[in-house]
């Protein structure tokens, strides 16, 4: 009698399990099913998400030219008139009204050796114009300004130091980032000296001056923010 009891508890036990299977199976399909819509749905969240970053670095490659630039340069000036080509640094400060135009000031000094030559100061402020992308610019400038002769050299020669000066140039810029702009300019700074009078050491005799136009080159690094 209890064996049978026993044959009978065993036979319900398989009965309840062959029944409990299709569910097993059903539960199986039901969670595929889950997991395939949850992975469409991370899918499609990343996509997303890729589509909103890729905007966003594109508008950022788009965006204007920051408004404010300082920079340091080196300059050369050839001085027509007495035959000196002194070297100097300078200041520049640049505020950008659009990716055309500009506004610039700068301020160079070129010091005096110990024979005394040189010893020039140019200030200059103008309007920088031309056109830009990314990586390369591309610009004419004219900047009037002053310009003075104070070293001993030009303190014995010259009866007047300071004179009007006007800076016509063109400049290559390169932006290696958003940030730095390095520049290369080569123009004429015409000086009018006004009938001034210089002692010439070369040709003796006093020699009054004119317009002198005087080749100028300028390498600089610049920030931008």
């Amino acid at each position: 009698m209890l064996r049978e009891r026993d044959a009978d508890a065993f036979v319900t036990s398989i009965n309840e399990k062959a029944r409990g299977l299709p569910l097993s199976q059903q539960d199986i399909k039901l969670n595929g099913e889950n997991f395939m819509k949850k992975k469409s749905l991370s899918v499609a969240l990343i996509a997303i998400a890729l589509m909103f970053f890729s905007r966003e670095a594109e508008a950022q490659s788009k965006e204007k030219t920051p408004k404010v630039e300082v920079g340091v340069h080196f300059i050369s000036l050839y001085l027509h008139d007495f035959g000196e080509g002194p070297g100097g640094a300078g200041l520049r400060f640049t505020y950008n009204i659009n990716d055309q135009v500009s506004l610039e000031a700068e301020a160079n000094h070129f010091p005096e050796n110990p024979s005394g030559n040189f010893g020039e100061s140019l200030a200059l402020v103008g309007l920088k114009v031309g056109k830009r992308n990314d990586t390369f610019g591309v610009f004419g400038k004219v900047k009037p300004g002053v310009i003075r002769f104070d070293g001993d050299f030009f303190s014995h020669l010259l009866d007047k130091h300071t004179f009007l000066a006007v800076n016509v140039s063109g400049a290559l810029e390169y932006y290696p980032t958003r940030h730095i702009v390095l520049r290369f300019e080569l123009g004429d700074t015409i000086i009018a000296y006004q009938g001034a009078r210089y002692n010439s050491v070369s040709s003796p005799g006093i020699v009054k001056l004119g317009t002198s136009h005087n080749l100028q080159t300028t390498i600089g690094l610049g920030v931008r923010f």
